[in-house]
């Protein structure tokens, strides 16, 4: 699990941060884990950016819902550059083909939604 999540990581930077904002959230269950050394740089690099939206979302029943605004806005700008500078050309013949295969699937899926519209 460990392995895929660091080959994910490293094939797909834009997502680390939502492993390190999880693993930053599930920590705060466990208000001890701030206290060990080698757990500051997730603090270090997750604080500012869940500070930026606490107390826009308010908190219900003592769980703050911050975070989750924090996963909206970056899950929107993941989506929003993934397409920036992507030309193609270092793409491999798996890469292509994968490509290729998720552009069919969509296409699919926008001709089932017509198919229903139109019924």
């Amino acid at each position: 699990m460990l392995t895929l999540l660091c080959r994910h990581s490293l094939v797909y930077p834009r997502f680390s941060y939502n492993y390190v904002l999880t693993a930053r959230i599930l920590l705060s269950w466990f208000p001890q884990a701030q206290s060990f050394e080698f757990l500051a740089p997730l603090y270090t690099v997750t604080d500012p950016f869940l500070n930026t939206f606490r107390g826009l979302v308010p908190s219900i029943g003592g769980i703050d819902l911050s975070p989750l605004l924090g996963f909206f806005l970056l899950n929107a700008l993941t989506q929003a550059t993934g397409a920036v500078g992507a030309d193609g050309k270092d793409l491999d013949k798996e890469g292509w083909k994968r490509a290729k295969e998720v552009q069919k699937r969509m296409m699919k899926q926008q001709r089932g939604k017509a198919a229903v519209k139109q019924a």
